[in-house]
């Protein structure tokens, strides 16, 4: 979504028709606080990591969110792949890893802001599409729900497919033809909202789209 939100300045060469976003993380202290106690609970410490790397330690300071265990955990990004990050935090407390609630640190507070495709004042310049298991595990579906109406709020044209019972993963083949019809329509010219109504699933669109 951030792609297709910097599209016109950061590739201006290319003529973007349509973008698709799955189960995008938005809502982000919400997720935080769904993850701390799930088996994707190690997402926690590679998002923190990953703002780190990009905002360096004065913008970012891991001590700061981090207890010194937490930050002892962090030392596994540069060595594990994912699944070893589930395994490795498996068995912890990431209560004990955490010093204190993001939202409460005012400059991880704001960087979790800037990076939420729910504070977006201007909309995408495209039709977006969410996708989103209604039963996954991983980004809880009602951060999407909040997200397309806080897009809907400043104008965007979107549409949104919740499917039933589907998982993070388990939702990509029931969507995939559709996805693909949805995407052909936007290259066609078509206009929104699109009248695809996939087996299974939801459909929602702005009352302005």
């Amino acid at each position: 979504m951030f792609a297709g939100h910097i599209a016109k300045s950061y590739a201006p060469e290319i003529e973007l028709v349509a973008d698709v976003a799955g189960a995008p993380p938005s809502q982000l202290l919400l997720v935080n606080a769904a993850l701390q106690t799930s088996p994707y609970k190690h997402y926690i410490a590679m998002v923190a990591a990953a703002i780190n790397a990009a905002y360096g330690d004065q913008k970012a300071d891991l001590t700061q969110v981090l207890t010194p265990e937490g930050l002892e955990f962090l030392k596994n990004m540069d060595t594990m792949c994912t699944s070893e990050l589930g395994k490795a935090a498996a068995g912890l407390d990431f209560t004990k890893l955490q010093k204190a609630d993001p939202s409460t640190v005012p400059a991880w507070n704001q960087l979790l802001k800037d990076n939420d495709p729910g504070t977006f004042t201007t909309p995408i310049p495209v039709p977006l599409l969410i996708i989103h298991g209604g039963n996954d595990e991983q980004i809880p579906v009602v951060s999407s729900a909040l997200l397309f109406d806080q897009l809907c709020k400043i104008g965007q044209v979107e549409q949104r497919w919740v499917f039933a019972g589907q998982s993070h993963a388990g939702v990509i083949a029931p969507s995939f033809n559709s996805m693909m019809t949805w995407i052909g329509d936007r290259f066609a010219g078509k206009p929104m909202p699109d009248a695809i109504r996939p087996e299974g699933a939801v459909v929602q669109s702005c009352p302005s789209s």
